[in-house]
This record gives C-alpha cells, sequence and structure tokens, in this order.
C-alpha cells in the first residue's frame, strides 16, 4: 500500500510553491517591461526613418509638423476642424512607413481609438498616438508674421545625430471632446497628437512652444498632476514610461532610452522649476535644438 501525503508534506510543496511563484513573478513582468521597452524603441525607429525618407523627397525639408490651411482639401487625410482642415507629420509620412500601428508606444497606457467622429482609421489612429515631435527645432513656428510652422532643413541642425527629433509621448488624453488645441491667430497646434516641447523654451528665441518642462501650469492641466513625471506633465509631454526613462529618437535616425535629467542635460531643469525660469546653461550639451 503506499504511502500518502501528509498534511505538513503538502503544506510544504504549496510554500516552495508559492516561494519560486514570487522570485519568479517579478521576473516575469520584468521581462515583459523589456520587451515593451524594445518595441517601443523599434517603433519610434521606423517612425524616424519615416521622416528622414520624407525629407530626402522634399528637398532635404523635415515633415512639417502641422498644417492649418483653408479652401481645398490639401491631402486625402486632413481633417476639418473650424473651417480648416489639418494634417500633422504622423499623417504625412505614412508613404513611407505604410503601418498605422507603429504611432502606437506599446510601453505606453492602451491605446484608444475613437469612432464617435467618422473618422477613417488613419485619422483615429495619427490623432490618438504614443510618439511627439520635437517641432520646436524641426518645425518651428516663428514669433511672428503668418504664424504658419516652417519645417527646417534637415542639415540646419549643427548636430542632427544630437538634436532630438521624435520621443515617446502623453496620449490623447481628451475624454469627452477632442480638439484641445493651443491657437495662435487661427492656427492651432494639437497638444494632444503628436507634439512635445523642448526643456527651454522661456524666453522663446526663435519660435513658439506651448509651455515648456517643469512645474507647467499647462502641461499639468493637460495631463493632470495624478500622471506624474512618466507621462509628461513636467517634461512637456515627453514620457518617460519605462523605468524612468523614455524612448528619444535623433536627427539620424538613431534612438535610445533616457532619463528626464540626461534628456535635459545643459538646462537648470528640475520637476519644480516654473517653465520661465528654466534656461540652456551650457548650449554645446543641449538636445533639443539651436537655443
Amino acid at each position: 500500500m503506499k504511502k500518502a501525503f501528509t498534511l505538513i508534506e503538502l503544506l510544504v510543496v504549496i510554500a516552495i510553491i508559492a516561494i519560486l511563484a514570487a522570485i519568479l513573478f517579478p521576473v516575469f513582468a520584468q521581462a515583459k517591461s523589456s520587451a515593451k521597452a524594445s518595441a517601443s524603441i523599434s517603433n519610434n525607429k521606423q517612425l524616424l526613418l519615416g521622416q528622414i525618407q520624407y525629407s530626402t523627397d522634399y528637398d532635404d525639408i523635415a515633415v512639417i509638423a502641422q498644417t492649418w490651411t483653408r479652401g481645398d482639401k490639401p491631402y486625402p487625410n486632413s481633417i476639418p476642424v473650424g473651417g480648416q482642415w489639418v494634417s500633422q507629420w504622423s499623417v504625412l509620412i505614412q508613404p513611407y512607413v505604410k503601418n498605422l500601428d507603429i504611432l502606437n508606444d506599446p510601453a505606453g497606457p492602451k491605446w484608444r481609438i475613437r469612432t464617435e467622429r467618422n473618422w477613417s482609421e488613419i485619422q483615429s489612429k495619427s490623432n490618438m498616438m504614443g510618439f511627439g515631435y520635437n517641432a520646436t527645432a524641426w518645425s518651428p513656428l516663428p514669433l511672428s508674421g503668418d504664424f504658419t510652422m516652417k519645417p527646417v532643413s534637415m542639415t540646419s541642425q549643427d548636430k542632427p545625430a544630437e538634436t532630438v527629433m521624435t520621443t515617446a509621448s502623453m496620449m490623447n488624453w481628451v475624454d469627452s471632446t477632442f480638439g484641445v488645441y493651443w491657437s495662435v491667430n487661427g492656427n492651432g497646434v494639437w497638444l494632444s497628437a503628436g507634439i512635445v516641447d523642448s526643456p527651454a523654451c522661456w524666453p522663446w528665441t526663435y519660435s513658439l512652444c506651448v509651455d515648456g518642462w517643469g512645474n507647467s501650469d499647462l502641461w499639468q492641466g493637460f495631463i493632470g498632476t495624478t500622471g506624474g513625471q512618466e507621462s509628461g506633465s513636467r517634461s512637456g509631454g515627453v514620457s518617460m514610461r519605462v523605468a524612468r526613462q523614455g524612448v528619444i529618437g535623433f536627427g539620424d535616425g538613431h534612438t535610445k532610452r533616457m532619463s528626464l535629467s540626461r534628456a535635459a542635460q545643459g538646462t537648470n531643469w528640475t520637476p519644480d522649476t516654473y517653465p520661465w525660469d528654466i534656461q540652456v546653461l551650457e548650449p554645446e550639451k543641449y538636445l533639443w535644438g539651436k537655443y
């Protein structure tokens, strides 16, 4: 007759299984997080390459961050807003990337696709994306004139390999109504769809921006203080989603993960510094374009 397990033996086995599970679950979670970070880097890389390919077909000019035009529809996927047509960089590079899903950041929150406005798939996904464009450097909004974004030459930056182009950014935060934007003379910037601020945009030197990094009333209002630094409330929408690091892409097409302090190097940025007090102290270290 076979001897049955005693209660003590059964409890020992259960305890061993529980200990192993406690050890392995964090490992699995870390592996999953690392996999999402790798996918995020890959998506950002593909977006960068699409932007670079776009520029080669347009006399080396970077893709415009957003267009606001009246009259005839300028692009097939332009969205009507307030009597104008709006298109953005994520739509304009689609002929080169041919993949809407790379607009999503796998390391970010669940992708929410809105359908109530009867938008096409490309219209919806391009306005719910998880990456943002450093428009201050590559597609600035001038301080005067018609307040139309003016994309620059890809070689106009002194150090394109050290100039941020796209980053992981907040997802669209608008739950009730879509279309919140910052407007100058009727031209606007979608705060929630594909634009991020540079750390030092006060005082503005050659381009308007939303508000900048630091203790920003605007960005905290958009994202919410409960979102924390990971969501971009203290970094102009630039999100730190994996181990307090964010995916940052540069003008030569390479990407890497960086901390906020590393991304803001050359400035006196801290999370609690007000945007208008942030200055570039070491221009040779600054990663966000000419200052």
